[in-house]
């Protein structure tokens, strides 16, 4: 079966290949669990909150503080994501050693919608097959991100395993060798 993906960063050729496992993971992993985040003014979120304890204070700062608590959120939703799978679903793929897809360019279509509300480029849309772990589910069954204790996000993420592909938001995550079949739109 051929899974339509959204390029966003670096355009993709014709019969590239890519490999998830455990010692290749994709950007999700490095951004959330990697990412040492540095504000404007080159501070990081622990020297701005000691500046905010005086007198002094800068927009970009708080700005950044705002962006940084959001970061931070998702990120523990994808750990907690990942631990479940790992105890309760280890033949999935993992969401940090996957590529994110779609099964139609209608499905593809609407998470570029999705990805324009966040000023997030799309540079094309390609086909893809792959020879490794497929996962159809529901990406609005991920846990929430604010106002859940930990034991209510454990349980989201286990009802997100078990999601069905039937959504408004369905997500597939290819793992294993991954191959571009056809470029499908240039934008």
């Amino acid at each position: 079966m051929a899974y339509f993906h959204l390029v966003t960063r670096q355009e993709m050729f014709l019969g590239q290949k890519i490999n998830f496992d455990k010692d290749n993971k994709n950007r999700l992993f490095h951004f959330f669990l990697e990412n040492d985040f540095k504000s404007v003014s080159g501070l990081n979120v622990n020297q701005i909150i000691e500046k905010l304890a005086t007198p002094y204070q800068n927009d970009d700062d708080v700005h950044f503080l705002k962006d940084m608590r959001g970061h931070e959120l998702r990120g523990i939703r994808e750990i907690i994501t990942e631990l479940v799978r790992l105890d309760l679903f280890p033949n999935l793929p993992s969401r940090f050693e996957c590529l994110y897809a779609s099964r139609t360019i209608e499905e593809a279509l609407i998470w570029k919608n999705e990805f324009d509300k966040f000023n997030r480029n799309v540079l094309q849309i390609v086909k893809l097959k792959t020879d490794g772990p497929i996962f159809v589910g529901d990406a609005n069954m991920l846990p929430d991100l604010e106002n859940q204790t930990l034991i209510q996000k454990i349980q989201q993420a286990k009802k997100y395993w078990e999601s069905s592909d039937k959504s408004e938001l369905p997500e597939v995550l290819l793992g294993g060798q991954i191959t571009v079949t056809e470029i499908v739109r240039q934008y």
